[in-house]
């Protein structure tokens, strides 16, 4: 079954896909407790439903830490060009591992309004640790978060 999260007034809605939602445990627990994350991707149905069909882990450049995680990029150009224009980068996501919660900081705040400037991007956080992992959803209209909750 898919996890739907939703804009409290209708605006937004993201719909997860069980094997995505499975990759992003798989991802986390692989380096656990250190911070991860990696890419969503997707595509569009309406003007209002991003599907989240596919989680890519964490590209090669990728430098994780226990509170810090620095995104690498390595692949991904290559990779988006052959998939598009079916599925697109939807957003990002990444943990906040052990007893963090999975709320954005202001790090996190800061990082995504820089990526949509102009657009809407969606950031998932996966808090916790194995096992007992949460998810949140924020997207990013124009620079400012909207968060989503799960229905």
């Amino acid at each position: 079954m898919s996890t739907l999260f939703t804009e409290p007034r209708g605006r937004f809605a993201v719909r997860l896909d069980p094997v995505a939602l499975d990759a992003l445990h798989v991802f986390a627990a692989a380096v656990h407790p250190l911070e991860t994350g990696g890419v969503l991707v997707g595509y569009y149905d309406g003007d209002k439903l991003a599907v989240v069909t596919d989680v890519l882990g964490p590209p090669a450049d990728t430098i994780h830490g226990p509170r810090a995680l620095v995104l690498g990029v390595a692949g991904l150009a290559g990779y988006f060009a052959a998939i598009w224009p079916a599925r697109f980068h939807l957003g990002d996501w990444h943990t906040h591992p052990g007893e963090s919660p999975p709320v954005p900081s202001d790090t996190d705040h800061a990082t995504m309004r820089d990526h949509a400037l102009g657009n809407a991007a969606l950031s998932l956080i996966l808090g916790g640790t194995p096992g007992a992992y949460a998810l949140s959803a924020t997207v990013y209209e124009h620079g400012k978060p909207v968060a989503l909750r799960a229905a």
